[in-house]
């Protein structure tokens, strides 16, 4: 687990300034050898200040806590170090979450509109199906021979006519016309008089 670490060092009135240079020697001989061990990739000093900045990998919190209090600085130095630690990762980790997070988002946006367009009959996403044939430029789809005016329709239906396709001659043939009545059901028969 890897965490930012802050250290502002401020000298105690009791510790002389050869102490302090003492004690940072000691400090800096026991971060070299973290970071030589893998246990502290990056240490840098801020220039004209007594801060330092690293980036410490250890296991867990816990493992963070017992490494900063054995370091030789907070030992000799007690309350005149101000430690502060963040637990961070990789930005690349991050920005791949953002990735898969906006897939999925995508994903359920094109499943939204998926299914309005199947609800309006719409082709989804307006994605046309793949032809047999070789690509070519798609075409408006053929016009109908038989147009009714325009008008036609609602006019039919102020008549309480129906409008039904004209059928060959021989589709029906000689068959029965079955539809459902009430003329082989007497009580349904009196029901329907009644009404009317």
């Amino acid at each position: 687990m890897l965490f930012f670490v802050r250290f502002d060092v401020t000298q105690p009135a009791n510790v002389s300034n050869k102490d302090l240079v003492k004690t940072w020697i000691s400090e800096a001989e026991a971060a070299i050898g973290a970071m030589d061990a893998g246990a502290v990739p990056y240490l840098w000093k801020v220039a004209g200040q007594r801060v330092v900045l690293g980036v410490v990998d250890v296991p867990t919190a816990e493992d963070l806590d017992r490494a900063l209090g054995g370091l030789p600085i907070i030992r000799e130095m007690g309350s005149g170090v101000r430690t502060e630690a963040l637990p961070i990762y990789d930005y690349r980790t991050f920005g791949a979450d953002l990735q898969r997070r906006r897939v999925r988002r995508l994903l359920v946006v094109a499943r939204r509109a998926a299914a309005v367009a199947l609800l309006l009959r719409r082709t989804p996403l307006g994605i046309q199906p793949a032809r047999a044939r070789r690509a070519r430029r798609v075409r408006r789809p053929a016009r109908s021979r038989n147009l009714e005016p325009a008008g036609d329709a609602l006019r039919q239906a102020l008549q309480r006519e129906r409008a039904v396709a004209g059928l060959r001659a021989r589709v029906l043939g000689d068959r029965a016309h079955d539809r459902p009545a009430a003329r082989g059901d007497p009580r349904l028969l009196r029901v329907a008089e009644g009404a009317g």
